[in-house]
C-alpha cells in the first residue's frame, strides 16, 4: 500500500508519517509512505509515485493549497482515498468537489488520526473488489469501482463504466444483491447509480463524472441526495 502525505511544515509532517508507520506496524502491513512538503512537489513527482491508494492533505500551504492538490489527483486517480487534516474548518465542503473520504481537525488525537486510517484502509479493499460478467460468449472482470451505473434494458442490463458499456443477460434484482453496498442506490425500477460516481446534483438533474446527465426521478431528490451525502462523508462525521 502507498501513502502520500503532503504538508509544508516538517514537524507536523514527520508526527503524521510516525503515526501512520505505528498504525501499519501493529497491524503487520507492508506501506511504502512518500513524504511532500508542497503540492508542487508531489505533482513534480506525481508520474514516479502515481500508484498512490491513501494521501493525507494539508490544505493551508505555500502556494497551491491542499483542495487544488486533491482536485489534481482526483483527476489522475479517482479511486484514491484522501484525507484532509487541517486546522480551517470553512474547507470541509470543499470536499464534496474531490470526494475527500474525511477531515481530521487539528489538534488532533491519534486515535482519530487512526479512525481515518482506518476508512481509508476499507475504501481501498473494497476498490480492489471485482464484478463478474459475461458478454456475449466472454466472461469478464471488472472492479465495482469502475462501475458508474446500471441499466435496465427489457431482459438484460447496460453496466456502464467510464469508458465501456456492456450489455449482459441478468435481473435487476440479481445484479443489486451483487451491488449491495453504501455506495450504489437503486433511485427506479431500471437504474442503478454507483454514489462515488455522480459529480453533481440538482433538483432536476444528476451529472455523473463521465458528463453524462440523468433526470432525477420525482421524489427522489431527498433520498438521493442525502445517500450521496453520507457515501462520501460517511454520515457527514468529521473528525476532530
Amino acid at each position: 500500500m502507498k501513502i502520500a502525505v503532503c504538508d509544508d511544515e516538517e514537524v507536523q509532517r514527520e508526527l503524521i508519517v510516525k503515526s501512520i508507520r505505528t498504525y501499519f506496524a501493529d497491524r503487520k502491513i507492508p506501506i511504502c509512505i512518500q513524504e511532500y512538503r508542497s503540492a508542487e512537489q508531489l505533482i513534480f513527482q506525481y508520474d514516479l509515485n502515481s500508484d498512490i491508494d491513501i494521501a493525507l492533505l494539508d490544505i493551508q500551504m505555500e502556494g497551491m493549497d491542499g483542495i487544488a492538490l486533491a482536485k489534481y489527483l482526483r483527476s489522475k486517480n479517482e479511486a484514491l482515498s484522501i484525507i484532509f487534516i487541517t486546522a480551517m474548518t470553512e474547507y470541509i465542503y470543499e470536499g464534496f468537489k474531490v470526494n475527500a473520504i474525511n477531515y481530521l481537525l487539528k489538534p488532533y488525537e491519534e486515535e482519530k488520526l487512526y479512525d481515518c486510517i482506518n476508512k481509508a484502509v476499507e475504501e481501498c479493499m473494497k476498490q480492489e473488489e471485482i464484478l463478474i460478467i459475461r458478454v456475449d460468449k466472454e466472461i469478464l472482470k471488472i472492479r465495482r469501482n469502475q462501475i458508474l451505473r446500471v441499466e435496465g434494458d427489457g431482459h438484460y442490463l447496460k453496466v456502464v463504466t467510464g469508458e465501456q458499456c456492456y450489455r449482459i443477460k441478468k435481473s435487476m434484482k440479481e445484479i443489486e444483491m451483487e451491488l449491495s453496498d453504501e455506495y450504489f442506490l437503486r433511485i427506479n425500477r431500471s437504474d442503478i447509480l454507483n454514489l462515488r460516481g455522480i459529480e453533481r446534483i440538482t433538483t432536476k438533474e444528476i451529472t455523473l463524472i463521465n458528463g453524462e446527465k440523468l433526470l432525477v426521478p420525482k421524489g427522489k431528490h431527498k433520498e438521493i441526495s442525502e445517500a450521496f451525502m453520507n457515501c462520501h462523508f460517511r454520515g457527514g462525521t468529521i473528525s476532530c
